[in-house]
């Protein structure tokens, strides 16, 4: 079997190093960024219930429950898109929300939301709730005064779009980068490998029976050793030839 070339070691053992360094990196970077856009999003939907508790409490409780109907104020999410831009891009996400009465009685909710069912949940606190053939991130806000329970939601398939995104622009350059690094990393081992080039043609461009030294011009330091050896070698020969002549 033929071995590899000094070349392909070198290239294959740098890439093969920047690829272990550089594929953990970015898998930990995506992974930190896909948590912040996750407490960013949970953050939007704190505030968003909080937002909710202020009209409630401008609209006044008493209004809605003497009204005993759903309102449904986000007819769809194609008519009214809620975005999320990240790292200066901008996503679609679908979030929506419910106003309940004590009794469980819905007030008021977008059309969305409208649909899911409501579980019992602590003040501030999130849940993962599966309606359909969604699942839907939801944050409970109680307002213990009024006795109303808003919960804001929104869609985990809207979180997997950003999600997916950030991935690839994390991914893609990573993966783009590293066949153009290998061609740079291959073109810098050729042009550091080339003093052994030199020395290959100024060997095989010598006389036949040529006594003279082997000399390179700015021969690097890792090759003055070869070289040195290599004129040592030439000039015993040399003796060795000289002293066989006088013998004869």
């Amino acid at each position: 079997m033929r071995s590899l070339s000094l070349r392909w070691r070198l290239l294959l053992l740098i890439i093969g190093v920047l690829a272990a360094v550089l594929l953990p990196l970015g898998i930990l970077s995506a992974h930190r960024t896909l948590e912040e856009v996750d407490e960013l999003s949970d953050g939007r939907l704190a505030q968003a219930a909080r937002t909710l508790e202020v009209l409630v409490n401008r609209i006044g409780v008493e209004q809605l429950r003497a009204q005993r109907t759903a309102r449904l104020l986000v007819p769809s999410r194609s008519a009214h898109p809620a975005e999320l831009t990240v790292q200066g891009r901008t996503y679609e996400s679908e979030v929506g929300f419910q106003v309940f009465d004590r009794d469980g009685t819905l007030l008021m909710a977008t059309e969305n939301l409208s649909g899911v069912p409501r579980t019992d949940v602590p003040d501030g606190q999130f849940e993962d709730v599966a309606q359909g053939r969604y699942t839907w991130r939801v944050f409970t806000l109680i307002m213990e005064d009024e006795h109303i329970t808003i919960r804001a939601g929104e869609r985990y398939d809207s979180r997997h779009e950003i999600t997916h995104a950030l991935w690839i622009e994390h991914g893609l350059p990573t993966l783009l980068g590293l066949p153009l690094l290998a061609l740079l990393v291959g073109w810098a081992i050729r042009r550091g490998l080339g003093p052994l080039d030199d020395l290959a043609g100024a060997l095989s461009g010598r006389e036949p029976g040529s006594r003279a030294p082997v000399h390179l011009a700015r021969a690097p330091e890792e090759l003055a050793p070869v070289l040195a050896a290599l004129n040592d070698q030439i000039f015993r020969l040399e003796s060795a030839l000289e002293r066989e002549r006088r013998f004869s």
